[in-house]
């Protein structure tokens, strides 16, 4: 008998920590449904791989599967081909999920029609747990039934949590319109596959209930620190990738500004003259009817000088943290956040 729901989880040397997102899925309650734990060994050299075939070799609900390390998006790609569950679900080896996940998925998949199903989440960090909305951007964003295309458009606009994790899809739709993780890219990778999944959605729901618990870890597969130009040019990458799928230009470049900002440093002026040209092709299609308080500056003077994009990101935290003018900022962007989901 099929499952209902595949759990894809790709490791590689986390012997140490595992267990504790396994024993997390293996002790889900729920009074309907089933599932199968796909986890795809990617090469791991510290006896991942042994420990794994000892402790669960019982447990008929896991399938294990071993490659030579590839990358998390050739892991995660050989657990959507190789799953048979109606749905699949990603997580991640050195995260955990609350009980009533899997609960919440049977019953909100009963849903006819639906393609993705969409969750908030939290991070834990120095044993504090924080919640992690929706949209960074709009935290009253109203949860319910949206459109693929819209709600692609709201991720850009709003700040979309950007996790492949927490999220629920229909595996037929996934195969259908060939949307699997690019190896080609390893910075950015979920935020691409998030966006394109939504754009090709027919019916979406979005919940602000949050099992999925991210731990941040210095050595995390999906979140290796790389070097600030790597992260830039991984994700102006991503970027063209989406950008011929006709998502509107404006919320699409906005929502890569915000991420490559970040990791703008001096040394940004190594650059060609030809990545430099990309990054203001993005400051030139954005509108500033899209920006929120101080983006709205940036994006009109970033334009004259590739130099203010340097400029603009101290200046937003001095901006942020020290003179606290954004209480009104944050304000206006309620009342205008309640307006828009009301």
């Amino acid at each position: 008998m099929k499952p209902i729901l595949s759990v894809v989880l790709p490791t590689y040397n986390r012997a140490f920590c595992i267990e504790r997102m396994i024993l997390s899925i293996l002790n889900q309650n729920y009074t309907k449904g089933s599932f199968e734990l796909i986890i795809v060994d990617d090469g791991s050299t510290d006896g991942t791989l042994n420990i794994l075939k000892e402790k669960y070799k019982d447990d008929s609900r896991i399938v294990l599967f071993h490659q030579e390390n590839q990358g998390v998006s050739s892991a995660r790609n050989k657990g959507i081909l190789e799953a048979r569950g109606e749905f699949i679900t990603f997580v991640d080896d050195d995260d955990y999920l609350l009980d009533g996940f899997f609960e919440d998925i049977f019953n909100s998949i009963e849903e006819s029609g639906l393609d993705i199903l969409v969750y908030s989440g939290k991070v834990e960090h120095r044993n504090k747990i924080k919640d992690i909305p929706l949209f960074y951007e709009n935290r009253t964003y109203a949860e319910g039934i949206k459109d693929g295309k819209e709600l692609a458009k709201d991720f850009c606009l709003y700040g979309g949590n950007s996790w492949a994790c927490a999220k629920v899809f229909r595996r037929d739709f996934l195969i259908c319109h060939q949307i699997f993780f690019n190896r080609a890219i390893s910075y950015g990778e979920d935020m691409i596959f998030n966006i394109k999944s939504y754009w090709f959605a027919s019916k979406v729901l979005t919940k602000k209930q949050a099992y999925y618990v991210v731990i941040p870890t210095k050595h995390s597969l999906s979140r290796i620190k790389k070097q600030n130009e790597r992260k830039i040019n991984e994700l102006l990458r991503g970027y063209d990738e989406l950008q011929t799928l006709g998502i509107p230009q404006s919320a699409l470049a906005l929502n890569y500004i915000r991420h490559i900002r970040q990791w703008v440093t001096f040394d940004t002026l190594k650059f060609d003259a030809k990545q430099k040209e990309k990054l203001l092709l993005l400051y030139d299609r954005i509108d500033p009817d899209d920006c929120y308080g101080f983006e709205k500056i940036e994006v009109k003077y970033v334009r004259k000088s590739f130099l203010l994009v340097m400029i603009a990101k101290p200046t937003l935290w001095v901006y942020a943290k020290v003179l606290k003018i954004p209480i009104i900022c944050h304000i206006a962007r309620w009342i205008k956040c309640r307006v828009l989901s009301s």
